[in-house]
């Protein structure tokens, strides 16, 4: 920075900053221009804890999806397996690990596209549709131009389970 006067047309003088590439600052500026810095360092600052926020987000979904889901179809196999149904608490078995496998390895992962989070979706349902049997039908209808957008990972899954909880609530459907 140089520091400069320059006469007006008045025939003052007054003092002027010289910035970089000829930019010129009065001196009120300098302040301000002082600050730049800062405020470049406060919003990087607030990029990371925009960032911090989302991941945490996605790792509260994460954490909503093992207790009820895990807690609800682990007391589903028991139900079958005291029922001496054996071939579908196998099944249940295989795809609650398949559904447990994904979530655990999405750790670093914050997006999806939708259609990756549709095909996790349809692990879900398999689970609930042996919990529900013939009283969960799903009818899908998605645009398949929609298909490669990202989504957050996981976003769909509470909404389609407090979906399907409360049309079995609502239908008086109990679940194995």
């Amino acid at each position: 920075m140089h520091g400069y006067t320059l006469r007006q047309r008045c025939g003052q003088i007054a003092p002027f900053l010289v910035i970089d590439r000829g930019c010129i600052y009065h001196p009120c500026d300098a302040e301000r221009i002082h600050r730049i810095p800062e405020l470049a360092v406060r919003r990087a600052r607030q990029r990371r804890l925009a960032a911090q926020l989302a991941e945490a987000r996605l790792s509260a979904l994460r954490m909503q999806l093992n207790p009820h889901f895990l807690f609800n179809s682990l007391n589903a196999i028991t139900v079958l397996m005291r029922d001496r149904n054996t071939r579908d608490a196998s099944r249940m078995l295989e795809l609650l690990g398949g559904v447990l496998r994904q979530v655990l390895q999405s750790e670093k992962r914050q997006e999806v596209t939708l259609k990756e989070e549709l095909q996790f979706i349809e692990k879900y349902l398999a689970i609930e549709q042996v919990r529900f049997s013939d009283r969960l039908q799903v009818r899908w209808s998605i645009d398949s131009g929609a298909l490669d957008a990202l989504v957050p990972e996981f976003i769909l899954q509470p909404l389609v389970e407090n979906a399907v909880a409360r049309r079995a609530i609502a239908k008086g459907a109990r679940a194995c």
